[in-house]
């Protein structure tokens, strides 16, 4: 089983979830919510972050800084984390979800 917590420096969105547990494999979409005026584009940036679940133990496919876009209007956007099955007996493991360098949203 699978934990991600997600962690942001701001108050100008949401995420549905701030845990979610997933059993192995299988794909996690995350819905992040822009808060607010949505007359200007605005991006955020997102990555995975290793705990006690980890990329190099076959846990998880990692996601390297990447931006997701807010076009004018739009209220949500989606990104999918991949969960493997490492077919390793064990509990519960963790990875971090990072939103970072919000732009564009008051």
């Amino acid at each position: 089983m699978i934990l991600m917590i997600f962690e942001w420096n701001t108050f100008c969105m949401n995420l549905t979830e701030s845990k979610i547990y997933t059993k192995e494999p299988g794909k996690v979409t995350l819905r992040i919510h822009r808060e607010g005026p949505v007359t200007e584009r605005a991006t955020i940036r997102y990555q995975t972050v290793d705990s006690s679940a980890a990329t190099s133990s076959g846990d998880y496919v990692q996601i390297a800084p990447q931006e997701l876009v807010f076009d004018v209007g739009e209220m949500e956007r989606n990104f999918t984390v991949e969960i493997l099955n490492d077919e390793d007996p064990e509990g519960n493991e963790t990875f971090y979800v990072q939103i970072f360098d919000v732009q564009g949203m008051n």
